[in-house]
């Protein structure tokens, strides 16, 4: 009988107060080297809490699962310049051979006004099947 926990893996990175720049800056970032990642279902999961003391400005967010090859950005508009906002972002990836993934989080703010604060940050990586 195979060891669970051997077949599902779990990785996270935590970290805490970013002072975030006009450049982007990791915030988290997960390694998994072949042949941990073997075929099957993961799961991928970050979660920010941000504060900017703008209104005027946009927040910048992305991420890459091959170590920064490949990038997927979005963009957040803070409401309130007192406001700590936190999202949630999970979605499921299927691997079909043993491979190294490398989920990387950066963020950065539109431009060198204000000061966007990131006072939580995880990512993770969950086999879930």
């Amino acid at each position: 009988m195979a060891d669970i926990f051997s077949i599902l893996t779990y990785d996270v990175d935590k970290n805490s107060g970013l002072t975030m720049t006009d450049v982007y800056q990791d915030v988290a970032n997960v390694t998994m080297a072949a042949p941990t990642v073997v075929n099957g279902w993961y799961e991928f999961g970050m979660s920010v809490t941000s504060s900017f003391d703008t209104t005027t400005k946009s927040e910048f967010y992305r991420f890459s699962l091959d170590g920064g090859g490949t990038w997927n950005e979005f963009s957040h508009e803070p409401s309130d310049q007192t406001d700590e906002e936190p999202f949630v972002y999970i979605f499921p990836k299927q691997y079909l051979t043993a491979e190294a993934v490398n989920f990387i989080v950066q963020a950065r703010k539109e431009d060198t006004a204000g000061t966007m604060l990131v006072p939580f940050a995880d990512a993770w990586i969950k086999r879930v099947n």
